[in-house]
């Protein structure tokens, strides 16, 4: 009975979004209705090789994004495609995501906004012949850890 007690104390402490800018994760991996596989300009992969990344998105264009700098760039670029999406809380690169190769990391803590992160992504890529691979991380947002 006390272990039942100490763990709906602890679900119940993580399903309430803190204070301080912080958030749960909502919906589940069902919600996510687009499926893998290879479209014109770029490929959906929900089977990525790390223990973190949800679904990755991954450009087959012919644009490299080969410095440190740049892809930083390309990922506060993505970021204006994504920020009137509340649940996106963090979007970030370089970094390797689903596989080797330059990545940008995307950070969001609703799984029933996946399909639209997937599709904006896409389509950015798309518009930008990029040969980049973003990952799609669903995690809850940590309190005032970014901005």
């Amino acid at each position: 009975m006390k272990l039942a007690v100490v763990i709906a104390l602890v679900l119940s402490a993580c399903a309430v979004p803190d204070d301080n800018g912080s958030h749960r994760v909502e919906g589940t991996p069902a919600d996510v209705t687009t499926p893998a596989g290879d479209y014109t300009g770029y490929r959906v992969v929900t089977a990525c090789n790390d223990d973190v990344t949800a679904v990755g998105v991954i450009g087959t264009g012919t644009t490299t994004v080969p410095t440190d700098s740049r892809i930083s760039a390309a990922a506060s670029d993505l970021m204006t495609q994504l920020e009137d999406l509340p649940s996106v809380w963090h979007v970030d690169g370089p970094g390797a995501v689903c596989g080797p190769g330059v990545g940008i990391t995307i950070e969001i803590y609703d799984w029933r906004d996946v399909d639209t992160v997937i599709g904006r992504t896409a389509a950015w890529l798309v518009e930008h012949g990029y040969d980049v691979r973003v990952g799609i991380r669903v995690a809850p947002k940590p309190g005032h850890v970014y901005g």
